[in-house]
């Protein structure tokens, strides 16, 4: 082990050059050793003359004054009485900035000259130029930087449109991400209830099914094959019927069904008789029509009349009267202007005359 490791005992000065330009030695760590070996050098209370005031720091290792010398008190003494000499302070001011404070008008004329700087000469050398007015080169600038201020509306606002753009495409980026974890988790909750229900100890057809569950299985399957086969035997035995026969069958259900007078059907079912009896270029029952115009909230009234009055007496357009009278010519009304009792009124009448006619 080093019995001095700090290498206190190397005696060796270092010479280094002083202010002055001579050679001088500088005490090496034997002087530092002996310096923290000496208990008065490490004194914290030093001794101080009882006539002189402090003028250091109390620690030993710092040579800072607490107070400023008599010499630069009275240097600063002289300074200051100088510096509140009025007529001194207004020459040296003059002296040392006149003609390099800039005023007002320095500066306006600066800017000029630096914006007449930034226009290319090829403008200020052309014809062109020179034959405009001040009034026109005036306008000229004012449309500049109207123009200039456009632009830079334009750019803020496309930059705003397209910080919300990107805001707007991150917000569905995150919203689908977590979408798709909501659906990754709703997918792994259900295969993990799946593989629960599953289990082979809770399951039938495991690896090892008793004797009674194999039982059980072969009951259910052999009552499944039973009511299989009492089904194919009675659709064997039953009547084979044509689609032929299926349709008149269903076209004399329609018909009986549309020849049914009876005023236990709703507005809606009249609405779709009177469609069908028109597909089949039929006159309509006016009892589908009377049902139909009965007082409530019903769609497709006015067309359905206007279907009529085309197919049955091809009218159209202004051939409505204003009364239950339809001799009256005088003054008609349109078929889109009138009112839907005066429409079914006039379409009762109208099938009424041609029945009676017939």
């Amino acid at each position: 082990e080093d019995p001095d490791p700090y290498n206190l005992n190397y005696n060796e000065t270092d010479i280094v050059f002083g202010s002055n330009g001579r050679r001088e030695r500088k005490a090496g760590p034997e002087f530092v050793r002996q310096i923290f070996e000496d208990e008065d050098f490490l004194n914290t209370e030093p001794f101080i003359p009882e006539d002189r005031p402090v003028a250091f720091s109390t620690n030993p290792f710092s040579a800072a004054p607490l107070h400023p010398s008599e010499e630069h008190v009275r240097r600063s003494t002289v300074k200051e009485s100088l510096w509140n000499n009025q007529t001194w302070k207004e020459l040296w001011y003059k002296r040392r900035w006149e003609g390099k404070v800039q005023t007002e008008e320095k500066k306006r004329r600066k800017r000029r000259d630096k914006l007449l700087d930034s226009i290319p000469s090829d403008v200020l050398d052309s014809k062109t130029f020179d034959e405009l007015s001040q009034n026109e080169v005036m306008e000229a600038i004012i449309t500049y930087m109207n123009a200039n201020e456009r632009r830079l509306e334009s750019r803020k606002r496309k930059k705003l449109e397209r910080r919300k753009h990107r805001e707007e495409t991150r917000e569905w980026k995150r919203s689908v991400k977590e979408r798709a974890l909501q659906s990754r988790d709703a997918k792994i909750s259900r295969a993990q209830a799946f593989r629960e229900e599953t289990e082979p100890s809770s399951n039938p057809l495991s690896f090892t099914p008793s004797e009674e569950i194999m039982k059980q299985l072969r009951a259910k399957r052999s009552e499944q094959s039973k009511r299989a086969f009492q089904t194919r035997l009675m659709n064997c035995n039953s009547s084979q019927t044509s689609s032929s026969n299926e349709m008149t069958k269903l076209r004399r259900r329609i018909k009986k069904d549309f020849d049914d007078d009876s005023d236990d059907i709703s507005p809606v079912q009249a609405i779709l008789r009177i469609d069908m009896a028109l597909d089949h270029k039929k006159l309509p029952s006016s009892s589908d029509i009377e049902i139909m115009l009965k007082p409530g909230r019903l769609g497709r009234r006015r067309e359905v009349l206007k279907r009529i009055l085309n197919d049955c007496f091809d009218l159209r357009g202004k051939c409505v009267p204003p009364s239950d009278d339809i001799s009256n010519e005088g003054s008609l009304l349109f078929v889109t202007k009138c009112t839907i009792d005066q429409l079914g009124s006039f379409v009762l009448a109208k099938m009424r005359e041609k029945v009676s006619n017939e």
